[in-house]
């Protein structure tokens, strides 16, 4: 595999492995902060009335920033290592053999 595969790989794999790191990492980060409440707080109707629906906001608006980036560059990535190899000529993408014919 040449190196120029590996790079887009790595940064393609990256990418995607950082949106789903942070989603999640935002989603335990919510879910400690509800169990931090008093119990009296922790109903659900009582976090809509008091916290309108999030008790850590923050938590909400990161997830969508790892997501949207994380998962917007992985596919800008996709697109660039495509024009890669359609300008460089018609060759398998993934697990091709260095040896030109």
């Amino acid at each position: 595999m040449r190196d120029s595969r590996k790079f887009f790989l790595i940064v393609i794999g990256l990418c995607f492995a950082g949106a789903l790191i942070g989603i999640i990492a935002m989603e335990v980060t919510e879910h400690l902060a509800r169990l931090d409440l008093p119990p009296e707080m922790q109903t659900p109707e009582a976090i809509q009335k008091n916290y309108d629906g999030a008790v850590c906001l923050s938590c909400d608006l990161n997830k969508f920033a790892f997501g949207f980036f994380g998962f917007g560059f992985g596919f800008l990535f996709l697109v660039f290592w495509g024009i890669y190899e359609v300008v460089l000529g018609p060759r398998t993408i993934l697990f091709s053999d260095d040896t030109e014919q």
